[in-house]
């Protein structure tokens, strides 16, 4: 059984996944994180090295948006919820004293 994932975007290099994620969030097109990836000559490499050379295209980054970019936005709604429970004051929890 194979565990890699098999996309090229969820191929690429943790932090390039984020900046993806974060130029969806803040709604840039498929087109133009599609033209910002294959500029890059670590991208290239991965596409040249596992990919026959093919480049990303925008049905890519759309197949992203349904499934890798959701769990994203969902672990930083789970994050976003546990640092709001972290930062809320505790109640102070006193021990009654029975002689």
């Amino acid at each position: 059984m194979n565990l890699l994932p098999k996309g090229k975007i969820s191929r690429l290099p943790e932090p390039l996944r984020e900046q993806i994620n974060h130029r969806m969030d803040h709604g840039d097109t498929g087109k133009n994180i599609a033209d910002w990836l294959n500029s890059l000559p670590e991208v290239q490499s991965l596409l040249a090295a596992e990919f026959g050379g093919k480049p990303i295209r925008e049905q890519n980054l759309s197949e992203w948006r349904k499934r890798g970019f959701q769990l994203w936005c969902f672990q930083r709604q789970l994050a976003d919820i546990v640092s709001g429970l972290r930062q809320r004051p505790r109640p102070l929890i006193h021990e009654s004293h029975n002689p």
